[in-house]
């Protein structure tokens, strides 16, 4: 099992296909996908997202590049949209000065009031820095609320081992398998493994195998191998141990109510599922076989009894492995 614990599926490059990129992940282990904001909307659009779909949960923040825009307003909206179910975490917050799409100050002045936030609402924070490294350290050095994860890492292993001994994870994303990726490959062998946690930041950075194209959680199986390689470690010690680490990291406080209700709806849906499945099934055959029907009506018949059947298989399987997921990643152990 895996947890992706950055993508943006509210992109539009997955408006046509999301359902089935979502699909895709879970077929590959990927149980879980953070869904992240970056503005009001995509941050709507993220928790929408998460609603219809019980593999993912969504973060709410403002990226720096939109701190332009952050009000007192922009506060309030965030604040009620935090307190959502499915939300897990306050992100992407941070600072950017590479960009600089939004002034020093602006951006500052956005990264300290929902540090506050998250403070105050007992939720982790995901954090974006680039080219602001020491100024990012500074601020987190005062935030005494210490989950917080450094999404995509792009620094070196000296950087990174600053922002560990305060705590912080380190997310390790598409670039960890690129050939000439160097320091990355040094961040990925040396970093306590305690401290590392695995994402795509989908649509973009896909892993080496994919490059070139529009990312997605499924990738992060590459990305999984990549940092068992390089730590010469099986595959699958890397997908446990970060998994663990993303579940300490995403236990928000009201994780455990979600789970609960959820459970309920679930156990309703599958039971439904299999108790209406074997009269309907019984139904067709007893229609085939009481009837004086052409092979063919009997071969359609039987061929609709197996669709049911198929169908409602299906759902008790999806039924098992969302409990499953929510479980494992929100049970307080």
């Amino acid at each position: 099992m895996l947890i992706d614990t950055h993508a943006h599926l509210q992109w539009p490059s997955f408006d046509s296909d999301r359902t089935e990129v979502i699909a895709r992940a879970a077929m590959k282990n990927i149980m879980v996908i953070v869904n992240v904001g970056y503005d009001l909307a995509a941050c709507r659009q993220a928790i929408g997202i998460a609603e219809q779909h019980e593999g993912v949960v969504a973060a709410v923040g403002i990226h720096p590049h939109n701190a332009n825009t952050f009000t007192d307003g922009t506060l309030r909206a965030l604040r009620n949209l935090a307190k959502e179910s499915k939300v897990v975490a306050v992100g992407e917050i941070g600072l950017d000065f590479y960009r600089n799409l939004s002034p020093n100050d602006h951006q500052m002045e956005a990264f300290d009031r929902q540090l506050a936030l998250a403070e105050d609402l007992s939720l982790p924070v995901v954090i974006h820095q680039r080219d602001a490294a020491q100024e990012t350290l500074k601020v987190l050095q005062g935030f005494s609320g210490k989950r917080t994860l450094m999404h995509c890492w792009s620094g070196g292993l000296d950087t990174a081992s600053s922002y560990v001994k305060l705590g912080c994870m380190i997310s390790l994303a598409g670039p960890v398998t690129f050939p000439n990726a160097r320091r990355l490959h040094e961040v990925a062998k040396n970093i306590p493994i305690s401290s590392l946690v695995l994402e795509t930041d989908s649509p973009w950075l896909a892993p080496q195998p994919y490059r070139g194209r529009r990312n997605e959680p499924s990738f992060l199986v590459s990305i999984a191998d990549a940092v068992a390689e390089l730590r010469g470690v099986d595959a699958q010690a890397i997908s446990d141990v970060t998994t663990e680490n993303a579940k300490r990291f995403d236990q928000a406080t009201h994780g455990n109510k979600w789970a609960e209700k959820r459970s309920f709806h679930f156990c309703f849906v599958g039971l439904w599922n299999l108790t209406t499945s074997v009269p309907f099934f019984c139904r067709y055959i007893s229609t085939a076989k009481t009837t004086r029907a052409t092979t063919r009506q009997y071969a359609a018949t039987l061929v609709r009894a197996r669709a049911w059947v198929r169908f409602s298989f299906s759902a008790i399987s999806l039924w098992c492995s969302s409990f499953s997921r929510v479980y494992l990643v929100f049970n307080v152990e």
